[in-house]
């Protein structure tokens, strides 16, 4: 369904819309400024049929929204972009009990933050509730050990690095133009390598 301004809140996912995302006319385009969901331009949705479903779901950006407020903008991170790199690579120190957790990029805002979402929220009292989504951000600090000794499966948490942003009211522009499908999806799929 098409989302409205007034569903937009933490734990929201998000959808690119294809007719109106990737219009190759910039004045039928409500979205602006591609890359900042890692594409270089729009793909024209006769070309999609030519991709492999993969590809073409690879070009959609999927956003889980982390935080919104109307005077302060929107903050989220993309779901479906590997940076290549694992966890382990971060810092052994601090990520080696999820050595080999994929690092994905949340946006090419933020580079220096790490955002950690999970499904862990009600046995990690540090972690901040992304409303009734079932997901949680943040408390690493309290949640390594257990997931160290396994009392918290490394399953549950997934690991990004930047943000993709708006700015305020920029969102709800896009969206009042269909820019954007919420899904409703359950909080353990949003953790899988795919959505």
């Amino acid at each position: 369904s098409i989302l409205s301004p007034s569903q937009l809140a933490p734990g929201t996912v998000l959808l690119a819309n294809p007719k109106r995302f990737c219009s190759r006319n910039p004045l039928a385009r409500p979205v602006d400024n591609l890359n900042r969901f890692g594409l270089a331009g729009p793909v024209a949705i006769a070309d999609r049929d030519q991709l492999s479903a993969d590809l073409a779901a690879q070009m959609l950006p999927v956003v889980l929204v982390l935080e919104h407020s109307a005077a302060g903008g929107t903050t989220g991170v993309l779901l479906e972009r590997r940076t290549g790199a694992l966890m382990g690579d971060v810092s052994m120190e601090d990520f080696g009990c999820v050595a080999i957790s994929p690092l994905w990029l949340g946006g090419i805002e933020r580079q220096e933050t790490l955002k950690i979402v999970h499904t862990c929220g009600d046995e990690v009292a540090s972690a901040a509730p992304l409303k009734e989504s079932g997901l949680a951000l943040g408390g690493w600090e309290e949640a390594r050990p257990r997931v160290a000794d396994s009392s918290l499966a490394e399953s549950r948490f997934k690991f990004f690095i930047g943000s993709t942003v708006w700015g305020s009211g920029q969102l709800e522009r896009e969206m009042q133009s269909e820019a954007w499908f919420v899904l409703d999806v359950p909080p353990e799929v949003i953790l899988k390598d795919r959505v």
